[in-house]
């Protein structure tokens, strides 16, 4: 799920209904009121009631434009284009070859490649590049976006996909199997991938003028959890999931599923290497592990986001049905859960979480820019869930 930058509208991709649903968000309240009829939604063919939409089959991750005009919908062939309205936040899908790439012929789609199974996918600044994480194609991707239109067009050759997987016309990468999560640095120098099946997050520098990646080199280039493909070793990433940076682009957070781990990373400006913060700073997990900072409702941890200035991190614990809530240290990066039942919220009434409905399965997580609201997206509950923040 994603929120609009001016705060008007929240997204949310729905895996199960090949759809993409929009929603009108009360500046006041928080609450959502989804967009009535068909400007509510845009699903495959137009079933349940939605605009008739084309490539979204399992859409789920999403991403707008800083601009506001585009929304982009990652699915299991590709990649879908909508227009927004930045007035009343409805979607319209883009005519023609314009709406959609997919990785096979498909409804007049263009074609694209290393987009099988996307997981993840960011706008730049600016607007000028789309980036996406593939897990089915072991592959990070760079689209060319028209700031005018909304379209957008895979680059050339080796300069528009990094993969793991000899993909025809694909440049070789390292730590890319099964990617997951992928984000640009605020300097827009550098690209970061986390790749799940792989258990390792991948490091590159961006051209900004050309849009090609280069992996770092040698083992600055990824982490891995045990060190293989020539990568740093890092025992906690176990099926890394989402990732993002601090703000000012110091720290980077992931969020490991299998070991319920949320892991911190020091970022080096100049080379955009990451490197482990030591000792128990370093990590925060539910159930207790030696080396790290012990947390709860962390279970299965999923996606991650920041408050509006950094202060608190929220992280999603799929195992747990909850939504964690950590205090983050600026200087330091590291992370500390908030104690008691502000800690976390969740549906299974487990460590003492105060209680929310809707929550089983909790799968995404994003924060209002106003700082208010909190709102998550559950996969069992089939449900976009609304909560209120304690603001200090």
């Amino acid at each position: 799920m994603t929120i609009s930058s001016d705060d008007r509208n929240v997204y949310v991709g729905a895996e199960r209904s090949n759809a993409v649903a929009a929603f009108r968000r009360d500046p006041r309240t928080g609450i959502l009121g989804q967009l009535p009829g068909r400007r509510g939604c845009s699903s495959e063919r137009g079933r349940g009631g939605c605009a008739a939409g084309r490539g979204l089959r399992a859409a789920r991750p999403i991403a707008l434009s800083p601009d506001g005009r585009n929304l982009y919908a990652g699915t299991l062939d590709g990649v879908a284009a909508f227009q927004r309205d930045r007035r009343t936040g409805t979607l319209r899908q883009l005519p023609g070859a314009q709406g959609c790439v997919a990785d096979r012929p498909l409804d007049g789609c263009a074609r694209g490649r290393g987009i099988s199974n996307v997981r993840a996918l960011t706008v730049a600044p600016g607007g000028r590049y789309l980036f996406v994480a593939a897990r089915g194609s072991d592959a990070v991707t760079v689209f060319a976006r028209s700031r005018r239109s909304g379209e957008l067009r895979q680059l050339p050759g080796a300069t528009g996909c990094v993969s793991e997987a000899p993909i025809e016309g694909c440049a070789r990468g390292r730590g890319l199997d099964g990617g997951r999560g992928v984000v640009l640095s605020p300097d827009r120098r550098f690209v970061y991938v986390t790749a799940e099946d792989g258990n390792s997050l991948a490091v590159f520098t961006l051209d900004v003028r050309t849009g090609r990646l280069e992996q770092l080199s040698g083992r600055a280039g990824c982490l891995q959890r045990f060190g293989a493909d020539g990568c740093s070793p890092l025992a906690t990433l176990r099926s890394p999931h989402h990732l993002i940076l601090s703000g000012d682009g110091r720290f980077a957070y992931v969020a490991s599923d299998t070991i319920g781990a949320l892991v911190t990373l020091r970022r080096e400006a100049r080379t955009g290497r990451l490197d482990p913060v030591t000792g128990r700073r370093g990590c925060v997990a539910s159930p207790p592990r030696p080396a790290c900072r012990t947390g709860h409702a962390l279970g299965g941890a999923h996606s991650l986001a920041l408050a509006p200035g950094g202060r608190q991190l929220y992280a999603v614990g799929r195992g747990d049905h909850a939504i964690a809530v950590l205090a983050r240290d600026a200087a330091t990066g590291a992370l500390t859960q908030v104690a008691g039942p502000r800690g976390c919220t969740g549906s299974s009434r487990v460590h003492d979480c105060a209680h929310a409905a809707g929550l089983r399965g909790v799968h995404s997580v994003a924060a209002s820019a106003d700082g208010r609201n909190v709102y998550a997206a559950s996969e069992l509950d089939d449900s976009v869930v609304t909560l209120a923040t304690r603001r200090r």
